[in-house]
C-alpha cells in the first residue's frame, strides 16, 4: 500500500518474504524496499527526497543498520520504524541463497545437457554400427530364398533382360517360361539334405511338372562355362527309360531349379512295397529290369561323353501309368559340391546300394551303377527293402510263379534272374558283368 504527499512521497510498505526491489523510474525520485516481514515484523517509512544522485540497491538497503539511515538524515533520507534491530548477516544469507538457487540451476542445466548430448552421441553411433553392419552382411552372405519367394527379373535365353537370371530350356520344354516356373503353386513331395521336390501346376499352359529346388549352399562352385557344360550334357540326354530335363533355371542368388515332367505312378520303392498284384507280375518285373538295364546302358554308352548315373536306387525309378520305368536323378551328384555328395554316398550305403569300393562320391563308376542295378533286381523278386531286418529269408516271392502273366515262366527262369541279380552285386568290381551283358543275359531268361 503507497500513500504520496506533496512534501514528497511517502511510502508505507507491507514487503513480502523475499528481497526484491521496486525501482520508481522517475528522473527525479526512486523508491526503495525491503522485506521486514519475517524479521519481528518490523515496519519501515522512507521519506525520499528528490535527489538525483541518491541511489540504494536492495542489498544495500540490507546491510544498513538503523543507526545508518539515522546518520544519513542530513541528506534527505528520514527513518523511523518499529523493532530497530535487523540481523546483521540477513543480506549475506540472502546473498548466498540467491547464488546458491543460481549454482544449483547452472549444474542442473549442465547436467541436462550433457545427458542430452550422450543420449545422442550413442543413438548416432548405434545406427551407424548398424548401417556399415548390414552393408557388410549384405555383400559376403548372400540370403537363402525358396522357389516361392525369388524376384522376377528375368533373363529368358528366349527373351532377354537381366545379367543375374537365366532360364535354358531343352527339348520338351521350349515353352516354359521363369514366370511359369516361380508362380507356379507347388506341392512338396520331396526333401533331402541338398534340396526339395515340387510337384507344381503351370498356370499358362496347365502341364504339371516336377520343380527340383537345389539349395545353393549344396552346389558345387566351379567355372561358369563348366557348369554350363555338365547342364546341356545333361540336358541332351534322351531316352525312353530316362526323365528328361526339360529346363534349368540359375537365380541371382545361386538358387538352382531343375524342371521335369512328372509320372503319376509313383516310384518303384513304393510300388514293391505295396505288395499289390501288379508288383508280382513276372511281366511287369521284368520289363522294369530291362527298362532300368537299358537307361544304364544309354549313360554308360549312348552319350558323346558317359555319364554314371551315381545314386540308382528304387527311390529314383519313377513309373508311367503303364508301369514303365523311369530312372531319374542321373548325374545329379556333378552339380553338387563335395560335402553335398558325401551326403547322397552315405545316405546310398545306409540303404544298401552302395557298392563296398566306394569311399568318396568322385569315385562313383560304371561298375558301381551296377551294384545298384543288381540291388534293384532283389528288391523286385523278394519285395524286400535292400536292408532286410527281418527273419524272411526267402530268396524270391512263390506267388511270381502263379501270377497272372508268368505262363512263359519257370522256377529255372526265375533262378537265372536271381543269379544275374547276385552278380551285378558282386563285391568285386571285376566280376560284376557291364550293361550290355545284362541285357543280353535278361532276354536270354
Amino acid at each position: 500500500m503507497s500513500h504520496f504527499g506533496s512534501c514528497g512521497r511517502i511510502c508505507n510498505l507491507v514487503i513480502p518474504k523475499d528481497p526484491i526491489t521496486n525501482v520508481v523510474d522517475s528522473a527525479e525520485e526512486k523508491a526503495l524496499a525491503f522485506d521486514g516481514s519475517e524479521m519481528g515484523k518490523w515496519n519501515v517509512t522512507v521519506k525520499v527526497l528528490p535527489h538525483e544522485d541518491l541511489e540504494f540497491t536492495t542489498d544495500q538497503l540490507a546491510f544498513m543498520s538503523i543507526a545508518h539511515f539515522k546518520k544519513t538524515r542530513s541528506q534527505g533520507i528520514s527513518v523511523k520504524g518499529y523493532n530497530t534491530s535487523l540481523p546483521s548477516n540477513y543480506g549475506k544469507s540472502a546473498l548466498k541463497k540467491k547464488n546458491n538457487i543460481q549454482e544449483m540451476r547452472k549444474d542442473h542445466m549442465l547436467t541436462l545437457l550433457l545427458g542430452v548430448s550422450i543420449s545422442a552421441l550413442l543413438i548416432l553411433t548405434f545406427f551407424i554400427f548398424f548401417f556399415f553392419f548390414r552393408r557388410k552382411q549384405s555383400s559376403t552372405e548372400p540370403d537363402q530364398y525358396d522357389v516361392e519367394s525369388l524376384d522376377h527379373k528375368v533373363h529368358n535365353k528366349h527373351g532377354s533382360s537381366s545379367e543375374t537370371e537365366e532360364l535354358v530350356t531343352f527339348q520338351g520344354g521350349e515353352d516354359l517360361t521363369i514366370c511359369d516356373i516361380l508362380d507356379a503353386p507347388g506341392e512338396v513331395i520331396g526333401k533331402s539334405m541338398y534340396g526339395t521336390l515340387y510337384k507344381a501346376s503351370l498356370q499358362r499352359s496347365g502341364n504339371v511338372r516336377v520343380l527340383r529346388f537345389l539349395r545353393p549352399v549344396c552346389t558345387v562352385r566351379c567355372d561358369a562355362k563348366e557348369y554350363s557344360d555338365v547342364i546341356e550334357t545333361l540336358g541332351f540326354v534322351r531316352h525312353e527309360n530316362l526323365v528328361p530335363l526339360l529346363g534349368f533355371y540359375g537365380g541371382n542368388r545361386g538358387e538352382k531349379l531343375m524342371v521335369h515332367p512328372f509320372y503319376v505312378s509313383g516310384n518303384l520303392s513304393d510300388f514293391i512295397k505295396s505288395g499289390g498284384e501288379e508288383s508280382i507280375k513276372w511281366s511287369n518285373i521284368l520289363s522294369i529290369t530291362i527298362g532300368i538295364s537299358k537307361a544304364l546302358d544309354h549313360l554308360h554308352t549312348g552319350t558323346q561323353k558317359p555319364i554314371v548315373h551315381g545314386n540308382l536306387k528304387s527311390k529314383n525309378v519313377l513309373l508311367n501309368s503303364s508301369f514303365e520305368p523311369r530312372v531319374s536323378d542321373y548325374g545329379l551328384h556333378l552339380l553338387l559340391n563335395q560335402t553335398a555328395g558325401q551326403e547322397i554316398l552315405d545316405v546310398s550305403a545306409a540303404e544298401g546300394y552302395k557298392a563296398p569300393e566306394l569311399v568318396k562320391m568322385k569315385e562313383v563308376s560304371k561298375e558301381s551303377d551296377v551294384y545298384s542295378l543288381g540291388v534293384i533286381m532283389l528288391e523286385l523278386v523278394s519285395s524286400k527293402e535292400a536292408i532286410n531286418k527281418g527273419d524272411d529269408h526267402k530268396l524270391y516271392r512263390p506267388e511270381i510263379l502263379t501270377s497272372n502273366g508268368c505262363e512263359d515262366l519257370s522256377e529255372e527262369g526265375l533262378l537265372k534272374y536271381f543269379q544275374l541279380a547276385m552278380s551285378c552285386s558282386s563285391p568285386s568290381p571285376s566280376l560284376r558283368p557291364n550293361t550290355k551283358q545284362v541285357l543280353r543275359k535278361l532276354q536270354d531268361i
